[in-house]
């Protein structure tokens, strides 16, 4: 839930961007650089939710792919 709970989805205006920040902990992950693919999930069913961004097409798997890479330590 995005801010720890305090902002849920349900909340949200069709076009609001929301911001959150949260710390993913990967023991036993070699140091290197890594993609990271997101998903959203529909609380209830735990569907998986459509993501498009701007005019590109939808991702077929539903996931948002961060282009900038990240790196473990």
């Amino acid at each position: 839930m995005p801010r720890r709970g305090a902002l849920p989805t349900r909340f949200w205006m069709a076009g609001q961007m929301v911001d959150d920040q949260m710390t993913v902990p990967l023991p036993g992950v070699a140091a290197g650089t890594y993609g990271v693919l997101v998903g959203v999930y529909d609380g209830v069913t735990g569907d998986r939710l459509p993501v498009q961004v701007g005019a590109d097409p939808e991702d077929p798997d539903g996931r948002l792919v961060l282009t900038e890479a990240w790196e473990v330590p």
